[in-house]
């Protein structure tokens, strides 16, 4: 069988996003934040996956008879492959920079600082930049500070009149937008990183040493992200989790960015400190690092260099209605982020917070934003005598902290809060609501693709269904149950859940297929995930090809899986859609000899996600929602302005075909605004 490397393919993905980057149909401001996704994703590939495939590597031999790669050969390929992406990043970088000067937009250094506005500069390292600056002289101190990897540093190479050489250290604030922008009276405006501020005045930072001559160089590091999440059960979850994510903090650094331009006797200096395995993790940049920022990079006044905004949709179903309950308890509800509003959700556990005959709430939460709406939704609730269960994820990567601060609110407020399951992640989006009147109990869930999060509903594509469908609210309640009784084993009527059902419930729905195509029965499957690397069922997608069912996957990020391979994979079409917005939903649909089963899902389909976690997949059920997915898949396929190809060489190329342009994401769009 025939895969591809898990971590070139993403790579591969990182690559589309950077051709985003490059597309000249995107506005310049939406380019230049592009390049900050490519570089925020670039960091946490290190943080994760480098710094795991390192820790391989030192197993040695140990390892090999496990993978089907030499960890260190991979570390190797990998390496090469990102030194090219970082080249063409910093080209791309380069090149916008000359496109914004045509609108009147110059980024400057500290070396071209317009004479007028000196004083308007000064004035902000004075007052801003300098109170927060406290340099760390190296040659004081008896150990190297130990360095954050959210952080970014200019060591500063101090040569003193006597022919002394000394290194400091200074840590460029996070707290202040790394970009400050300086407005003309003529209209046009300058850009200028606080990192060229500091340089401007770094001599004044030093001005008591006899200083000859000061350079300063930018460096950043990257840590190992795995938390040390032991098994030690006699204490407390959170205890256990505070502490481990106090130890990522200092976790082995597993990469070096510096200024390719700094002196070799200070690169010498700051290698013997760091003490970085491998040559291929420390990588010579350009004179700024944390592209990430680019992520706030300025937005002008002028319309046509950001995105037009897009009001968030009502939904017709809703509309005119003072309750979605009564609407619910009726008929299933899809919602379509970020074209529909997320506020739908938010409404529908507020709604539950106040109604009289609402008895309970529970919910599982993975992430949530900061000063989250569905955070306060619950607490009222709790405040008003319902009965509300949060299972929340503790170990959600990156948001760890967060979610330790909202257990503590919403027990504080009389919730019950339960830390996950055992050894399982909880992935599942999901909620259920108890409500009784008249001695006679109703239930109603919401089942989603996407995080309870509403900063990344604006721009996480997702779906989510509203259902009061006795078989799905009764496996819901099967499901919350399991959280709450020391995770019993349980048998679900309709969902499908991991680790129980879905590496099963979705092997026989693909043998199904198979059998179908061989007695010459309609079989197909069209497949939208995020990541596809599990190679069982990518061996499974290969048998059903060979058997001439006709497969179509759109993946966004991850795919093992390699297409159109003779003998192989010749029934199988791959793209991936990059774009606006993240494509984050999954659907599942498989062909039924004509009777099609449609399943949207929190889970890719990685071992994680089917042997390792609560993952939730929703049949569905109502006709009009079946043909409004199939639509919304078809749509996709069809897509010519962001998709691209999944080919053999991993290339990236655009799909193109058809007569007229097809952005399927403003389609999207404008079919639900015509609903209204």
């Amino acid at each position: 069988m025939g895969y591809y490397n898990r971590e070139l393919s993403w790579l591969s993905f990182n690559e589309r996003v950077l051709q985003e980057a490059e597309d000249k149909s995107v506005p310049l401001t939406e380019r230049m934040r592009f390049l900050g996704i490519f570089s925020n994703n670039l960091d946490e590939f290190f943080r994760v996956r480098v710094a795991s495939l390192t820790r391989l590597s030192d197993l040695g031999a140990k390892t090999k008879a496990k993978f089907d790669e030499d960890p260190a050969d991979v570390l190797v390929k990998v390496g090469a492959k990102i030194r090219i992406l970082q080249t063409r990043r910093d080209e791309v970088y380069r090149r916008l920079k000359k496109e914004f000067n045509k609108e009147g937009i110059e980024i400057i250094s500290h070396e071209n600082i317009p004479s007028e506005n000196l004083e308007e500069v000064k004035a902000f390292f004075y007052q801003v930049l300098r109170p927060k600056l406290v340099p760390i002289m190296l040659d004081q101190v008896s150990e190297f500070p130990s360095l954050g990897d959210k952080e970014i540093y200019l060591l500063v190479k101090l040569e003193l009149e006597n022919g002394d050489i000394n290194f400091s250290l200074i840590e460029i604030p996070n707290s202040i937008n790394r970009f400050y922008v300086i407005n003309s009276s003529h209209g046009t405006s300058k850009v200028i990183y606080i990192d060229d501020i500091i340089r401007f005045k770094l001599s004044k930072l030093f001005r008591t040493l006899n200083l000859k001559h000061v350079s300063a160089y930018t460096i950043k590091i990257t840590r190992d992200a795995e938390l040390d999440y032991d098994d030690d059960f006699s204490k407390g979850v959170m205890e256990k989790m505070e502490r481990s994510v106090k130890k990522r903090k200092k976790g082995d650094y597993v990469r070096l960015l510096y200024d390719k331009e700094m002196p070799e006797d200070m690169l010498v200096f700051l290698k013997s400190k760091l003490k970085i395995k491998g040559k291929s993790n420390i990588i010579a940049g350009g004179k700024y690092h944390n592209k990430k920022d680019l992520l706030s990079f300025p937005s002008f006044d002028k319309g046509k260099l950001s995105f037009r905004k897009k009001e968030r949709l009502r939904h017709p179903d809703f509309k005119g209605e003072d309750s979605l309950f009564t609407v619910i308890l009726k008929k299933d509800v899809m919602i379509h982020m970020p074209y529909q509003s997320f506020d739908y959700i938010t409404a529908f556990l507020r709604e539950a917070a106040i109604d009289p005959f609402v008895k309970s709430i529970s919910i599982t939460l993975y992430r949530v934003s900061k000063d989250s709406d569905i955070i306060h939704a619950l607490i009222n609730a709790a405040k008003n005598g319902k009965k509300v269960t949060v299972v929340i994820e503790l170990q959600a990567r990156f948001d760890e902290e967060n979610n330790i601060y909202y257990s503590d609110l919403l027990k504080d407020a009389g919730a019950r809060v339960i830390f996950g399951a055992q050894g399982l992640k909880v992935h599942s989006k999901i909620i259920l609501i108890q409500r009784k009147v008249d001695g006679l109990s109703r239930h109603m869930g919401y089942l989603g693709t996407g995080n309870f999060h509403e900063g990344n509903s604006k721009i996480y594509e997702d779906l989510g269904i509203f259902t009061a469908s006795k078989l799905i609210v009764s496996d819901l309640k099967k499901l919350f149950s399991l959280f709450e009784n020391a995770f019993q084993r349980t048998r679900f009527s309709s969902l499908v859940v991991s680790p129980f059902d879905t590496r099963i419930k979705f092997s026989e729905l693909i043998l199904n297929e198979i059998l179908h195509a061989q007695r010459g029965k309609e079989a197909y499957l069209n497949l939208k995930l995020n990541n596809l690397v599990d190679k069982q069922m990518i061996n499974l997608l290969y048998q059903a090809s060979k058997s001439g069912v006709k497969i179509k996957l759109i993946v966004r990020g991850i795919c093992c899986l390699i297409p159109g391979k003779s003998g192989l994979s010749e029934n199988i079409e791959v793209r991936s859609i990059v774009g606006r917005y993240l494509e984050h939903s999954r659907v599942i649909e498989f062909g039924n000899a004509g009777n099609p089963l449609i399943y949207i899902s929190s889970a890719d389909w990685m071992g994680r996600n089917l042997d390792k976690r609560i993952e939730v997949s929703m049949p569905v059920i109502d006709k009009k929602l079946i043909s409004e997915l199939k639509s919304y898949f078809t749509l996709q396929w069809s897509d010519n302005h962001k998709s691209r190809i999944i080919d053999a060489d991993q290339t990236n190329p655009y799909f193109t075909e058809g007569e007229a342009e097809i952005d399927a994401q403003q389609v999207r769009y404008d079919e639900l605004k015509q609903l209204l």
